[in-house]
């Protein structure tokens, strides 16, 4: 009786931990792949810090007085992107070159 009630907390910590590990290997090879990208979206004035519990970065911030997200996303999807301006949304390929960057956020409308 004693083993069942200590084993589905042990399960969910154990589970709990292989989430945090996975999304941790994501976040790390999108810091890797992505570094040059991440480093001009900082150029940008865009915040760019680590979810803190998902596999994705994130930069935030205002870019040519407009509201702007970037998300770079891992997962069993693979790797890409989210560029939010204003109130829409779109998936973009992965942006791993700060040059590309710029250029998903003038096709998404944000004046540099």
């Amino acid at each position: 009786m004693a083993s069942s009630v200590l084993a589905a907390p042990l399960l969910l910590l154990g589970g709990l931990w292989a989430l945090a590990l996975w999304a941790s290997l994501w976040r790390r090879l999108i810091e890797e792949q992505a570094a040059d990208a991440l480093a001009g979206a900082a150029a940008l004035g865009l915040t760019v810090r680590p979810a803190s519990v998902r596999g994705r970065v994130v930069a935030r911030g205002q870019v040519g007085g407009q509201d702007v997200a970037v998300l770079w996303l891992g997962g069993v999807s693979g790797l890409r992107c989210r560029v939010q301006v204003r109130d829409g949304e779109a998936t973009a390929p992965f942006l791993a070159e700060a040059s590309a960057l710029r250029e998903a956020l003038v096709r998404y409308g944000v004046a540099l």
